[in-house]
């Protein structure tokens, strides 16, 4: 009697990186009924083949790279691709937030304002003949590294150190006015924005 066991290469499955796979082994034998007779040989039905169950082998994901960057007005995507299978994932980018400067100001006889300003409206007060005494400024939801700066120039005073970010600058309760003023960005923001602005001068009206 001989017996042989070999892979069953037509019902055995490859696994994948999804899919689970499967070894299927087939046996067979053969023995001779009496001599001079033909060989007769057998092999294991259906039911009978063992069976190695083989699991999915998992993706080899590369690191995820931006093929499509992120704006304030859409969204952007970024890839990463099996280095076994090919196959590539997408993600979406959330878009980027939109910043806006918010400003208060300190007005003689008024004090602080009670709404923050952004963007480009006016604050202070304008045709009243009353001091700007003092300022606070803050960069808000923007999506770079940096901060908003400004330095005051005080009657009797002078010029200021810098502050940053709602910080105040100037004085209050010493009937002192501003004079002049400066504003710059820091850090990242620098290389996607710039801030503009202008001031309503006594007997000369608005600058620029």
């Amino acid at each position: 009697l001989k017996g042989t066991v070999e892979v069953d290469t037509e019902n055995s499955v490859a696994a994948t990186c999804e899919k689970a796979g499967k070894t299927v082994y087939k046996a067979t034998a053969s023995y001779t009924k009496a001599e001079g007779e033909e060989p007769y040989t057998f092999e294991t039905s259906d039911d009978e083949l063992k069976v190695d169950e083989i699991p999915a082998t998992g993706h080899e994901w590369s690191e995820w790279e931006t093929v499509k960057a992120p704006t304030e007005t859409e969204e952007g995507e970024e890839q990463r691709t099996c280095s076994k299978c090919g196959k590539v994932e997408t993600n979406k980018i959330a878009q980027l937030s939109t910043p806006s400067v918010q400003y208060r100001t300190h007005v003689q006889d008024h004090g602080w304002e009670d709404v923050w300003k952004t963007n480009g409206e006016m604050s202070g007060t304008s045709g009243e003949s009353r001091r700007l005494e003092a300022i606070e400024i803050k960069l808000v939801d923007s999506p770079y590294e940096g901060s908003i700066e400004y330095s005051t120039h005080i009657q009797d005073i002078g010029w200021q150190e810098w502050k940053r970010n709602g910080e105040f600058a100037g004085t209050t309760g010493k009937s002192l006015r501003i004079e002049a003023i400066q504003i710059q960005l820091t850090g990242e923001a620098v290389a996607f924005y710039n801030v503009y602005y202008r001031t309503h001068i006594q007997n000369f009206g608005w600058m620029g």
